[in-house]
């Protein structure tokens, strides 16, 4: 049995798929052709994506002023209602 789950890891796709590369800092691995990154919103702009509660960004609402402040006061930042 165990032969076989060691056969079934090293088929697997994800064993061996990326590569290491060395760098002065440390190793570092070598990003898939066709991988999407996508960059980190700042932590004002996470609060009021996460306080949309009408799924339209252009409006900010009552409610949503009050679901930026409740955010802001547990997150501990500064309440931006832009």
């Amino acid at each position: 049995m165990r032969i076989l789950i060691t056969l079934a890891v090293l088929a697997s796709p994800a064993v061996g798929a990326a590569e290491t590369i060395e760098f002065e800092d440390g190793p570092w691995i070598a990003i898939p052709a066709g991988y999407d990154v996508t960059p980190m919103l700042s932590p004002a702009e996470e609060i009021k994506a996460m306080a949309n509660l009408d799924g339209d960004p252009t409006v900010t609402t009552k409610a949503e002023i009050k679901m930026i402040t409740l955010l802001s006061q547990i997150l501990g930042t500064a309440p931006v209602y832009e």
